[in-house]
């Protein structure tokens, strides 16, 4: 049973990278537009270093979520100031739930067998996510 989970693990992490490759260069700033160059730059790199890929993809992803999940509070914070206390109320829990969504749709992507890539997967979402969030809530209240 043992051997029948290396090619599971092969092939996940397969389509993982296979997904990666797939987001670089120009495919990624059209599926990624609102990432930052600091990490487009920083999985070109990892991308072009060879050994360790999915350990430096992961340590861009986990920076893009941090800076993303930054840019999140900021539009959050601008967008309550911008629109009328009534609508604050609905804003807060409109946002506490899409949070919750949010966490729930990435951990989906959570696999005990591909450990690795299963947490770039998880990492990746979040960020995407937080990015998309962001756009919304910056539109939020401008006329």
């Amino acid at each position: 049973m043992k051997w029948m989970l290396k090619p599971c693990y092969l092939i996940s992490v397969f389509f993982a990278l296979n997904t990666i490759l797939m987001t670089s260069s120009v495919a990624q700033e059209e599926s990624e537009p609102y990432f930052s160059d600091t990490y487009h730059a920083c999985t070109e790199e990892a991308l072009s270093s060879g050994m360790g890929v999915p350990m430096k993809l992961l340590d861009c992803t986990n920076a893009e979520y941090t800076y993303q999940d930054a840019q999140l509070n900021q539009a959050y914070k601008q967008a309550m100031q911008r629109i009328e206390e009534t609508q604050q109320k609905r804003v807060k829990e409109a946002q506490r739930a899409w949070i919750k969504y949010r966490d729930a749709h990435c951990d989906f992507f959570t696999n005990p067998d591909a450990a690795e890539i299963a947490e770039l997967q998880v990492q990746a979402c979040l960020a995407q996510l937080t990015a998309e969030r962001t756009q919304l809530l910056s539109k939020l209240g401008v006329n």
